[in-house]
């Protein structure tokens, strides 16, 4: 899997432990399973919906006049906050990593961008889909006063 890592700044939030691998996938499995499970494309977004929303329900023109571009709403509907008790037997890293090989093994031709980030005892992931004509959705992460990790890939 090719991927970039976009920014890191002190994501070693990790625990070493023999069976790592295993501790993630097993992690992996309980966290990432449902979302992957309800993200679907959405006209030209992927987005995480249970209610299997369609293009013609979205309000395109209302969306885009709260946050600009697809990336904005994308990062409104793909966001979640796990407690950090969690994943506290695993790297992080290694997690963000496994969350992306599941997005890509469901959409395959497209390219994503995740975020890690913790904070208030909470693992906050988000994600959206990297388009060449639309920014980041973090603008300035040196302005990230938290353990936060971007990878795209």
């Amino acid at each position: 899997m090719n991927y970039n890592i976009i920014y890191e700044n002190n994501m070693n939030y990790e625990i070493d432990i023999e069976n790592n691998d295993l501790s993630t996938a097993l992690i992996g499995d309980e966290i990432f399973s449902s979302i992957i499970e309800y993200t679907h494309c959405v006209g030209e977004t992927i987005i995480y919906d249970k209610e299997n929303i369609n293009e013609s329900d979205v309000d395109w023109e209302k969306i885009f006049s709260f946050t600009n571009n697809y990336t904005g709403y994308e990062i409104g509907c793909n966001e979640f906050s796990i407690p950090i008790d969690k994943v506290e037997n695993v790297s992080v890293y290694l997690l963000a990593l496994d969350f992306l090989k599941r997005l890509k093994n469901k959409f395959s031709d497209v390219e994503f961008v995740i975020y890690f980030l913790i904070n208030n005892e909470k693992l906050e992931i988000r994600y959206h889909v990297f388009r060449e004509n639309e920014e980041f959705w973090i603008h300035d992460f040196n302005k990230i006063e938290y353990p936060f990790l971007c990878i795209k890939g």
